[in-house]
């Protein structure tokens, strides 16, 4: 018989307990595609740090998140694709507080002016030469004032944020050799079906 047919075995604590961590780990809430939001992100996190309306943009990014953003909506921006895209409604208009869904609180009227400043705003986009699939960093300029962000890893870990050189935040960085904890117990196909059924909604 199928696993989907039959009737799975009763979920010890520790087996729910496992699942239900690691949703808590897995499941971010998020605005549109994971890569674009997180270029949204990374690029409200340095226009916040600068602190006024950025007049010169530049980004960088891993080349696994250049191919999985050059095509892809940006969320709440009237169609516009691409990285230019997510940099500039995460500058002008993403709330850094709001992680994944920084560009939730976008209104049409935002979205029409990010599509001027598509137009008339040069965002040089470069390769970063880097180890990690995951990798964006956006830095934001007025007058003599700039900061910087960056993520890496994973798309809501902010490895750093400078204004002015100075680091200002980060979140704290796996220690050398650090690997993620085996979860207690095999996740199979099995368990997966019973803790959907058995598991408290």
């Amino acid at each position: 018989r199928s696993v989907m047919t039959q009737n799975p075995a009763p979920l010890t604590r520790e087996q729910e307990d496992a699942c239900t961590r690691i949703l808590k780990e897995e499941l971010i809430a998020a605005t549109g595609c994971t890569e674009p939001i997180a270029i949204a992100y990374c690029a409200a996190l340095a226009a916040r740090a600068l602190g006024k309306r950025p007049e010169r943009i530049s980004a960088w990014c891993s080349g696994n998140v250049i191919k999985n953003t050059k095509t892809v909506t940006v969320p709440n921006t009237g169609g516009l694709k691409g990285i230019k895209a997510a940099v500039l409604a995460g500058a002008f208009y993403g709330d850094a507080d709001r992680a994944l869904e920084t560009l939730a609180g976008i209104t049409h009227q935002a979205a029409e002016d990010i599509a001027r400043l598509a137009k008339d705003m040069e965002v040089p986009v470069s390769l970063l030469n880097t180890g990690h699939a995951l990798h964006i960093r956006v830095a934001c300029a007025a007058g003599e004032s700039l900061a910087e962000a960056e993520i890496r890893d994973n798309h809501t870990h902010v490895a750093g944020v400078w204004r002015n050189g100075e680091l200002i935040q980060a979140d704290e960085a796996p220690q050398a050799g650090e690997e993620r904890a085996e979860p207690p117990c095999q996740l199979s196909l099995a368990l997966i079906l019973a803790y959907a059924r058995q598991a408290p909604l």
